[in-house]
């Protein structure tokens, strides 16, 4: 890790840290293929709601919004071969939302994770798409994306 900066501590709707990362353990390399999740350590891991019912209010304290953005470089001699798609994801009432987003330009891919959680206290009746959208979260953000080596 280098270039660590934290910044805009006065505006949340920007940017907080910025850095510039080389990953190699966090691949898997098949052949002429690389295999690797982008959000390596920010990504949800685990969907919290497991249970098949909900007899008391789910309660985060506070609504929260989380935001990443990351700008992916990869080598001259690589191209992307799968890219996972994006996807929105949303809660009625506008209680919560999910979106997730993959943009390439050159060897440069762009990716942009967003949850909003916009309320802090939500029902058992809840429950279940909020568990719902937790599953999707975990599951998106887990996907691979795979680069080729250019022949």
């Amino acid at each position: 890790m280098s270039n660590y900066k934290i910044q805009n501590l006065d505006n949340l709707d920007e940017l907080l840290t910025e850095m510039d990362v080389v990953i190699e353990d966090n691949v898997e390399e098949t052949g002429n293929l690389v295999y690797f999740t982008p959000l390596l350590f920010e990504r949800t891991k685990e969907n919290l709601f497991k249970h098949d019912e909900r007899k008391f209010p789910v309660d985060f304290a506070f609504p929260f919004k989380e935001t990443y953005r990351i700008t992916l470089n990869f080598p001259e001699d690589y191209e992307i071969d799968k890219l996972p798609k994006g996807g929105a994801y949303k809660l009625q009432d506008n209680n919560g939302d999910f979106s997730i987003s993959y943009v390439t330009q050159g060897n440069a891919l762009m990716v942009k994770s967003v949850i909003n959680i916009n309320k802090s206290l939500y029902t058992p009746e809840e429950y279940f798409d909020l568990k719902a959208l937790f599953k999707a979260i975990v599951e998106k953000q887990a996907e691979q994306i795979v680069l080729k080596k250019k022949v």
